[in-house]
């Protein structure tokens, strides 16, 4: 558990520098969105702003934040020490000890397995409740499935797994 807590900080901390990068082009795009709701007296564009901040927090962020989190988990429960490296556009966990083949699959199959199941349930709940916004986010977080594709990260290293001796 103590393990779990360092892992978890770890990761806040790169994740807050990464969500600074991004800072002022949410600011940007919301002080214009918030200027031409003012000049045009619409509250549609304000609500407009909302949705898609809502759309790219809960939906982009969380899910990528999601996707990270449980490769460092994996890793973590194996020992195995890794590297966060993240800039304006990336996020990603790099194992920096060797890895067993059987290790690199479950930890490159569970991330995206588990977001996208993550997604399918909010997709679920969704036909209870029927909320658009909902069913945008769910989606972005079912697309993670995508990454397993051999010429994405996930599927890069499953592939490496299957052919290395």
């Amino acid at each position: 558990m103590k393990a779990n807590k360092h892992l978890l900080s770890a990761i806040s901390k790169y994740v807050l520098k990464s969500i600074k990068l991004f800072n002022w082009i949410i600011i940007f795009f919301i002080a214009i969105l918030i200027v031409l709701a003012l000049l045009f007296n619409s509250v549609a564009v304000l609500i407009f702003t909302i949705y898609w901040l809502c759309l790219y927090v809960f939906g982009v962020l969380c899910s990528f934040i999601m996707h990270e989190y449980i490769h460092a988990y994996f890793l973590n429960k194996y020992n195995i020490k890794f590297k966060i490296s993240y800039d304006l556009f990336r996020f990603s966990i790099i194992p920096q000890d060797k890895m067993t083949k059987k290790q690199m699959i479950i930890t490159a199959i569970s991330a995206p397995t588990i977001v996208c199941g993550v997604g399918l349930l909010m997709l679920t709940f969704n036909t209870l409740i029927n909320v658009s916004l909902l069913k945008f986010v769910s989606v972005i977080f079912i697309t993670h499935i995508i990454s397993l594709l051999p010429f994405m990260g996930d599927g890069k290293t499953i592939l490496k797994a299957l052919i290395i001796k």
